[in-house]
């Protein structure tokens, strides 16, 4: 049987590393498009919700297929990541032809398929790296996710200043991506292998995972993190707009500061020493999480409400990718890792749609009080898959 081989030079790595800024990029530069393609294709832009939806219903089921590509049909990480990249790069270049909301929607599944592909599967890559019991690099990684979520819409922004068109941004968009497709296939090129008939065998006898309790509990992990991450992410300007009363623009830059605070957060986590990277720093990241949440409920004044956001975000920095580390490390199984990435990813849905409830709705009061309380939920799921975990 052959054995998967991970080169110890740089390069492979940093191919790798760059498919996370591919994914940001495909993911967040839609979103600033999205007025201006609404008034040129004649549909109220709050419609475009339902291509979200769509994307991200398809990038679950995209971790879930490829976990089964790799456990059942020897498939390696590295083959299935360049099938996400290539479908990528081609649904931008389609995208350009696309003129109804109903195309668009169509568009979605390509668009978070091929985003699933890749994001579950260079963590698989990265996670085969990982010193034991360490989540250093999958806290690196996720800082290239970080840049690529805070640039795309930056990059976006300046081209529509210029007036170039949607469709050409698009073109923009699938080049980078076709290129970063062509940096990891040449620096990936003797990364892997695929999994011997042995192996497969082997794998196709594990148990069901929803008959896991560990799975069960770290999905919900990282469904309950995820859900109260983008509900950050989505809604933060909009908090500091109705309830701080700043101006759009002012109300925007917020938003910056919450991604810087995640960068700061993950770049701490990759410097930790082993021993606190995993269990240590996830639980320090909660507790954290629900004393600025907390914080934030009581406080009213625009400055001081950004330094806790900024600390909110360098809080829960670290707990995606430590959970994925977690998953990796409880059964060292990529489709075991890859799903639990799949069930989290159905939070960006219930976090935006939790943060309009709330808004739009409710009261704008309960926005961090509702975050405050999710950070206590994901603790007792922590203490509880803490003990799981340990009776391994």
């Amino acid at each position: 049987m052959q054995k998967p081989q991970i080169s110890r030079t740089p390069w492979p790595l940093i191919g790798t590393l760059l498919t996370l800024t591919a994914f940001a990029f495909s993911g967040n530069a839609i979103p600033p498009l999205i007025t201006t393609i609404a008034e040129e294709t004649a549909v109220d832009y709050t419609r475009f919700g339902y291509v979200v939806m769509v994307q991200f219903f398809s990038f679950f089921l995209a971790c879930l297929f490829g976990g089964w590509l790799c456990e059942h049909r020897g498939v390696n990480a590295r083959f299935i990541i360049l099938i996400g990249l290539a479908i990528l790069a081609l649904a931008f270049f389609a995208g350009t032809r696309l003129t109804t909301l109903t195309g668009f929607i169509i568009w979605a599944i390509p668009l978070g398929f091929g985003g699933g592909l890749v994001e579950a599967f260079s963590s698989v890559m990265i996670s085969n790296r990982e010193k034991p019991g360490s989540a250093r690099l999958l806290n690196f990684s996720q800082v290239f996710f970080c840049l690529g979520a805070m640039a795309a819409p930056l990059v976006t922004a300046m081209l529509l200043y210029r007036n170039v068109s949607w469709q050409t941004i698009f073109v923009v968009l699938g080049s980078f991506i076709f290129l970063v497709f062509c940096i990891f296939l040449a620096t990936t090129r003797k990364e892997c292998v695929s999994q011997g008939p042995v192996e497969q065998a082997r794998n196709s006898n594990l148990s069901p995972l929803l008959t896991d309790r560990l799975f069960v509990l770290l999905s919900i992990m990282l469904f309950t993190y995820v859900t109260f991450e983008s509900m950050m992410a989505s809604w933060i300007p909009a908090y500091f707009e109705e309830k701080l009363a700043c101006s759009a623009p002012t109300a925007a830059t917020r938003l910056v500061v919450f991604w810087g605070g995640l960068i700061v957060g993950r770049l701490a986590a990759a410097l930790l020493p082993v021993r606190y990277s995993l269990w240590p720093a996830m639980f320090f990241g909660v507790v954290l999480m629900i004393l600025t949440a907390a914080a934030a409920s009581f406080v009213y004044s625009p400055m001081s409400v950004t330094a806790l956001v900024f600390t909110h975000g360098l809080a829960i920095g670290p707990l995606w990718p430590t959970i994925v580390a977690i998953a990796k490390a409880a059964r060292n199984r990529d489709k075991f890792t890859s799903s639990v990435i799949a069930y989290g990813a159905i939070g960006v849905s219930a976090g935006s749609g939790l943060g309009s409830v709330i808004l739009k709705i409710a009261d704008a009061r309960l926005f961090f009080p509702t975050v405050a309380v999710g950070g206590l939920l994901l603790l007792v799921l922590c203490i509880l898959t803490h003990r799981r975990f340990t009776e391994l």
